[in-house]
């Protein structure tokens, strides 16, 4: 909706340019975090992370208990999350982007789940969900129920391939997300902060994202290297050595509390 009107439902609405850069980082550390999960992570559409969690829910005590740990990890972190389980990743991710939190096992299930959709949950050109809606199609039903070839025609093969993709009618690979070598990440303050708690409370975010990291890795971290910038100066460097790998971010934490209260 415009500003304008937004104002007029919320008028303690604060607005905030969007980044997109900032959040292609952010996406990418929770792929990172994801890695201690399972091995198959891919990144789709700028704001959803796909897991491929078939082989690993034996590992983690099922579904129910592995998707509380996603949850709760998310939560940590910082974020909120729509989670959506079904047998095929377009599947999901439709289900997701329609703030649908579900668990599907079978694509009959998963047909009927998708059909109720809108079409702008799907990955189609606006200009495509503009001239089916100017047919009457508005949901994935709807389309569904079209001839097929007609489809085609009108609209590009695109389209009839993403439909057999969600409902498991043809192979659905992503590309994988590839971790980096080596953990580094930033995260900047929303204002000047003098004070251990707040800079630990920030810290930890990064910590959680490591820890994630290096059990994704089966590895520990023996030294840590935390840069504090600052507006008018170089950074302050905050360094921790471990007699141990270690990737426990209790522990972790602890340390760096130690560590934080020594800096002037």
């Amino acid at each position: 909706m415009q500003v304008s009107a937004a104002f007029v439902l919320a008028p303690q609405l604060c607005l905030r340019a969007r980044d997109p850069a900032k959040e292609a980082r952010a996406l990418a550390g929770i792929a990172v975090w994801a890695g201690q999960f399972t091995p198959t992570v891919s990144l789709a559409c700028g704001d959803t992370v796909l897991l491929e969690i078939g082989g690993c829910l034996r590992l983690f005590g099922g579904l129910r208990r592995l998707a509380g740990h996603l949850r709760a990890g998310l939560s940590e972190l910082g974020y909120e999350v729509v989670a959506a389980v079904a047998p095929t990743p377009t599947g999901a991710l439709w289900l997701a982007r329609a703030g649908i939190a579900t668990s599907i096992g079978d694509r009959h299930a998963l047909r009927r789940a998708l059909a109720p959709l809108r079409l702008q949950c799907l990955d189609q050109p606006a200009d495509t969900v503009a001239a089916l809606a100017g047919m009457g199609v508005h949901t994935v039903r709807d389309c569904l129920g079209l001839p097929r070839d007609g489809l085609a025609r009108r609209f590009g093969q695109t389209l009839l391939d993403d439909l057999d993709r969600a409902l498991g009618h043809l192979p659905d690979p992503r590309p994988p997300f590839a971790a980096p070598s080596r953990y580094r990440a930033s995260l900047e303050l929303p204002a000047p902060v003098r004070e251990t708690e707040p800079l630990l409370f920030a810290a930890k975010r990064l910590i959680l994202e490591l820890t994630g990291y290096l059990a994704m890795r089966q590895t520990g971290v023996t030294r840590l290297r935390l840069d504090l910038g600052h507006a008018d100066c170089a950074a302050t460097p905050v360094l921790l050595g471990l007699s141990a790998p270690s990737r426990e971010a209790t522990h972790l934490v602890a340390l760096l509390r130690e560590k934080l209260a020594t800096v002037g």
